[in-house]
């Protein structure tokens, strides 16, 4: 094993906005469930469930 390495240890990798706000359209879509697309992009569901509360429209918001 590497020095300064621990096994089973990911680094905590970090997200821009970009990032987040299409990772939440993907879930919005309709055709996999957060946790298919989660697992796509090597991510928790639970983080993904985060950013969806953070980033998806409100039902009912006015948009415009």
């Amino acid at each position: 094993m590497e020095e300064g390495k621990v096994q089973g240890y990911t680094p905590r990798r970090r997200h821009d906005e970009q990032f987040r706000r299409r990772a939440v359209d993907l879930t919005l879509q309709g055709t996999r469930s957060v946790r298919q697309v989660a697992e796509e992009l090597g991510m928790s569901a639970s983080k993904l469930y985060d950013w969806r509360r953070k980033y998806a429209p409100r039902p009912g918001a006015d948009t415009g």
